[in-house]
Order: C-alpha cells, then sequence, then structure tokens
C-alpha cells in the first residue's frame, strides 16, 4: 500500500489471478487499516499471466479500498460526534441528489447517513 488505507476487494483480485492460474498469498485480511508502506499480497505465476491480471485486478482493489477507506473517515467523524446511525453508501442516492442540483464534488464519496431504526 502507498497510503493509509482500508483493504477492500480480495475475493475480486483473487478472483482475476485465478482465472489466470495464478497464486496470491496476503498478508492482511479484509477491511483491515493499513498504513504506508507495506506489502499487503503476493502474486506468483508466469510472467505474462501476472502481467495481463496486474492492471485488472489493482484497480479493482484500488476502487474498493478507496470506498472503504472513506467510509471508514465518514463513520469515524460520526462516531467522534456522538451519533448512532449507519454509514451506507449507495449510487441511487447520488443519482437522486444530482437530479435535485447537488455539485457532484458533494457527492464524490458516495456516502450517506441512514438513521437507525
Amino acid at each position: 500500500a502507498k497510503t493509509d488505507t482500508v483493504v477492500a476487494g480480495i475475493p475480486f483480485f483473487d478472483e482475476v489471478f485465478r482465472q489466470l492460474g495464478c497464486v496470491v498469498v496476503w498478508s492482511v485480511s479484509e477491511g483491515e487499516h493499513v498504513t504506508a508502506p507495506r506489502k499487503i499480497a503476493e502474486v506468483t505465476g508466469q510472467c505474462r499471466c501476472v502481467l495481463l491480471g496486474e492492471r485488472t485486478a489493482l484497480n479493482i482493489l484500488s476502487r474498493a479500498s478507496g470506498i472503504a477507506a472513506a467510509a471508514h473517515r465518514v463513520a469515524t467523524i460520526a462516531k467522534s460526534t456522538g451519533w448512532r446511525g449507519e454509514v451506507a453508501g449507495t449510487r441511487k442516492v447520488r443519482r437522486c441528489a444530482r437530479r435535485r442540483g447537488c455539485p457532484r464534488r458533494v457527492l464524490l464519496p458516495r456516502l450517506y447517513f441512514s438513521p437507525r431504526r
């Protein structure tokens, strides 16, 4: 990991390389918060297969971890204020807010707060 993050998307990363006949050994688990710099996985297999899957797998892992890190930040802020709801992310809320004229920069994390029932 190049930056502090929450690791997410491990099953998808594994599947990319499984289909290419490679083996992935993880030094972290799904949902674990890691600080940079840190090696989080090692992929072994034929050079061609590793290179073929690396960009797709890294894009998936990067996207999922970015969303998880953003959700973690928002949840931490919510807990620190004493708010007792749940943090969820959904594209439906983002789409609805965009229709109502909410600026894109406000919607980037794709997160909203939902009170617990």
